[in-house]
């Protein structure tokens, strides 16, 4: 079989030859897929959930552009929403985030990275007579979540009066209540945010199919049996006159005599 895999090789495999060895693995492919979903669904089981914070953010009476022609109007909405989502994610203001929480000291015993802020930022936008962004942090912890996305807001605001890049934003920035206790995390909205089971099963499901055909074809290759006589005749140039058909392990002759295989 090692050689007829190679000759196999060689040729190439056709739909026959895969629907064939995918046919003889059937019960381990469907192991593996089996097995697959019920790791996905089990993952998802497991993993904590995350808590997602979202504030509505909008960015008013700033807008250039000719008012009298609603296409430049929109334009310019979209190039200042591009602009601030570019903005809300500089590492100036994740830094000073860190900064605001530490002065206040909102989260003790927490370290918080600019990076990682940066990397757990949303964004989602709606436009209309004003520009509506909403803002959304997501962390392991619900205080974390309010807390830093409320700061992260605080900082673009100061960051905007005070870093030459973005001073297009300059008194943009407002959020439709903002008392003196904001940034302490309980004005914006927060959302528990388990794993998807469905999705995880999925993804188990396609991984244990791709396991499992892995599997079937090395399985495959590692078989060294000689199962067609094609071979025989194509290697040795010799013709099979016929085959040898598998015999009982007793099997008991005419005299009444048995005798073993």
């Amino acid at each position: 079989m090692e050689n007829e895999n190679i000759q196999t090789q060689e040729e190439g495999l056709s739909l026959m030859d895969i629907f064939h060895i995918l046919r003889v693995h059937l019960i381990a492919l469907i192991i593996f897929i089996v097995a697959g979903f019920a790791i996905g669904v089990g993952t998802a089981f497991i993993l904590k959930p995350s808590y997602e914070a979202t504030q509505r953010v909008y960015l008013l009476n700033n807008i250039g552009g000719d008012s009298s022609d609603p296409s430049n109007q929109i334009v310019e909405s979209l190039r200042i929403i591009d602009t601030f989502k570019d903005f809300i994610t500089d590492p100036a203001v994740a830094k000073e985030t860190i900064s605001l929480i530490d002065d206040k000291n909102l989260l003790p015993g927490t370290e918080l990275d600019y990076l990682e802020i940066i990397e757990n930022i949303g964004t989602s936008t709606s436009t209309d007579t004003t520009v509506c962004i909403v803002i959304s942090y997501t962390s392991g912890a619900e205080n974390i979540s309010r807390i830093v996305l409320e700061n992260l807001i605080i900082a673009a605001q100061d960051i905007s009066s005070s870093d030459s890049r973005f001073t297009m934003f300059k008194d943009m920035i407002t959020i439709a209540s903002q008392g003196p206790n904001y940034g302490d995390g309980t004005t914006c909205e927060c959302e528990k945010v388990s794993a998807s089971k469905t999705l995880f099963g999925l993804i188990g499901i396609v991984g244990g199919l791709v396991i499992g055909v892995i599997y079937a074809f090395v399985r495959e290759a590692l078989d060294n049996t000689v199962s067609s006589p094609k071979y025989i005749e194509d290697k040795y140039k010799l013709k099979v006159i016929g085959i040898i058909p598998d015999l009982l392990d007793e099997k008991e002759d005419i005299g009444g005599e048995k005798h073993a295989k």
